[in-house]
């Protein structure tokens, strides 16, 4: 019941977040991409994954977020902000500490990759001034992405990262 009322209450405030989320949306070439954020659940993806996944990016500035379900949060560490349990109320909206650092990173594209719905991930990218913001498409995230990229169940982290980055490159813009 808890967790029924998590989603709506995540999906009303989501809902609220783009309306309110005056954003100027455009597609961002990749060579011209210089600052991305990258949003993960830190329950799947291990610190060294994280690590190898961040060679991808190039060399681009990278400022890495994410969410873990356990009651203490992994840290923080340089780019990496893992928040936790402790830091969301009971029905799943980061505090507003966690808010105001997450809206004061600024970003060329925001990539999500979480392969599942994960609800205070899913608040903080329907808050995200992102110019071009990308990831899985997923039930109940109408209009939350400007790239959405399918791929079959069970995609891997690492997958999804190198399908997204395959199309940033591929499509070119003006």
């Amino acid at each position: 019941m808890l967790q029924y009322l998590r989603k709506k209450y995540t999906d009303y405030k989501v809902f609220g977040n783009q309306q309110n989320n005056k954003r100027s949306k455009k597609f961002v070439n990749w060579a011209d991409i210089q600052n991305i954020v990258l949003l993960y659940s830190a329950d799947k993806i291990t610190a060294n994954h994280l690590n190898f996944l961040l060679e991808l990016f190039e060399g681009k500035n990278v400022s890495v977020w994410g969410f873990s379900n356990r009651e203490i949060a992994p840290g923080h560490g340089g780019k990496i902000n893992i928040f936790g349990k402790k830091d969301i109320n009971l029905l799943g909206k980061p505090s507003d500490h966690t808010i105001n650092t997450f809206k004061n990173v600024s970003c060329d594209v925001l990539i999500d990759l979480c392969t599942e719905e994960v609800l205070p991930v899913k608040y903080l990218l329907s808050l995200s001034n992102a110019p071009c913001k990308c990831g899985l498409k997923k039930v109940d995230f109408d209009k939350l992405y400007d790239l959405e990229v399918s791929a079959p169940a069970k995609t891997k982290e690492d997958e999804l990262l190198k399908l997204i980055i395959f199309y940033l490159k591929a499509i070119k813009s003006k």
